[in-house]
Order: C-alpha cells, then sequence, then structure tokens
C-alpha cells in the first residue's frame, strides 16, 4: 500500500507509469522507489471557474463567492502533498489556463516529466491549456476528464495540470 497524498488526478499517471513498468518485468521494490519518486514530486494546480461548488463544500463563505463570482476572480489552488492552498487569483475565465500555464513554467518542473491536463465539463478549457503545454513541450498532453472526488468539490468548470516538480522529502518523513 502507497499512499500517495493526492487525488486520483495526482496518482493515476504514475500507476499507470507503474503497471508499464511491471510488464516489462520490474521488480516490486523498483516499482515502489518509482512511485515514491513520482508522489514526492507531484503537484496539481487546479483552477475553477464558478466559486459555486466551493461555497456548498464551506471552503468559502456565501459572501466570498459571491463578491468573487462578480469580480471575475478565478483561484489557482495547489494540492501538494495531501495540502491545498490557494496560491493565485486571476481575475476572467480566459486568464485562468495561461496563469496554470505560467506556474508550470515559473516553478515547476522538471522537464522530463510528462504532464496531464484535467478538464471538468468544458473540453475546450482543457484543450487550452493542453495547446499551451504543446507550444513549450513539443507535444500534446493528454487531456482527462476529472472525476468525482475533484468535482464534488471544485465543481465541474475546473481545469488542472498535473507535473512532477522538484524531489521533496518522501511522504511520513
Amino acid at each position: 500500500i502507497v499512499d500517495s497524498k493526492s487525488y486520483c488526478l495526482g496518482y493515476g499517471g504514475p500507476v499507470m507509469e507503474a503497471a508499464a513498468r511491471a510488464r516489462e518485468g520490474k521488480s516490486a521494490p523498483e516499482i515502489l522507489a518509482f512511485l515514491e519518486d513520482c508522489f514526492c514530486r507531484t503537484e496539481i494546480y487546479l483552477g475553477v471557474y464558478s466559486l459555486d461548488f466551493a461555497k456548498r463544500s464551506g471552503r468559502i463563505g456565501a459572501a466570498t463567492a459571491f463578491v468573487g463570482d462578480v469580480l471575475g476572480l478565478r483561484p489557482v489552488i495547489s494540492m501538494i502533498d495531501g495540502s491545498t492552498k490557494v496560491v493565485d487569483r486571476v481575475r476572467g475565465e480566459r486568464n485562468l489556463a495561461p496563469r496554470i500555464f505560467s506556474i508550470y513554467k515559473e516553478q515547476l518542473i522538471k522537464r522530463d516529466s510528462r504532464p496531464l491536463v484535467v478538464c471538468g465539463s468544458e473540453p475546450e478549457w482543457g484543450e487550452q491549456l493542453a495547446c499551451l503545454l504543446k507550444e513549450e513541450l513539443g507535444a500534446m498532453p493528454p487531456v482527462y476528464r476529472a472525476g468525482a472526488a475533484i468535482t464534488i468539490n471544485a465543481g465541474p468548470r475546473m481545469v488542472a495540470l498535473v507535473a512532477r516538480g522538484k524531489t521533496r522529502p518522501p511522504h511520513g518523513v
């Protein structure tokens, strides 16, 4: 049992890579070391296009959600090692995916990692982020649909980037 301290966004890709390594004949200790390395570097940056679900889940108050929606503020939330934190706010829907991309360029990302894009009910936002990544990396990253754990809290109007950053201490240390 390995705890990724992440949502399915953060462990799905590494688990699929681990399965491929198992098919190649890698040993269980090698695969576990690979997974632990991935999980110690996984960073998720999620942007929401509506504050309604954050309000419903109790993460923000009704007045804050109302003002944020009126002003067009869209939060960028980091999900790292089981913690979530608002790292930025952008004004306007069209600026959300580019801001997530700029965070990717600024502070992440180990260039050998393969970023993943996750979107909710509006695939064009995932495609927008994927196209920005393609310009940077030369290859289109995969775009997946968000699952229930994310959409119940963030809502279906979201876009996220999952990538590997700098190595942090192993979980539990």
